[in-house]
């Protein structure tokens, strides 16, 4: 069994956010502990999330670009669940995801997903 967290900037409406429900929400069809955290406190697909317990999420109510008590709040949750993975969405995610890791010196698998319509200054269209 996987336990995982998965991190995202906000459950805003977005490719990335989407993915990450999804992706989750299977995981716990398929039996694996999920449990997520969103840095900005952007709710709107927050209904769409099916984890086991509703303390399974989190916002961390970042009020600024890096915020100290959202990184702590992190890296708290990361000590606390010691998960085998944590799955980030996009750099803005991996960056906090990254650092807290580190402040607390967990060894679970660090993946990120990057949803862009950009690769290497290329439109994927053209790729």
């Amino acid at each position: 069994m996987l336990r995982t967290l998965f991190v995202t900037g906000s459950l805003a409406y977005g490719g990335a956010e989407n993915h990450a429900i999804t992706l989750m929400n299977r995981l716990v069809d398929r039996g694996h502990e999920c449990h997520a955290a969103y840095i900005k406190a952007d709710h709107a697909l927050l209904d769409r999330v099916r984890l086991r317990s509703d303390s399974a999420v989190r916002c961390l109510e970042a009020e600024r670009f890096l915020d100290r008590s959202a990184l702590a709040e992190l890296a708290a949750l990361i000590a606390n669940l010691q998960p085998t993975a944590i799955v980030a969405a996009n750099p803005y995610s991996l960056l906090y995801a990254m650092l807290a890791r580190r402040l607390v010196r967990a060894r679970g698998a660090m993946v990120v997903t990057y949803h862009a319509a950009k690769v290497s200054g290329e439109a994927i269209g053209a790729i």
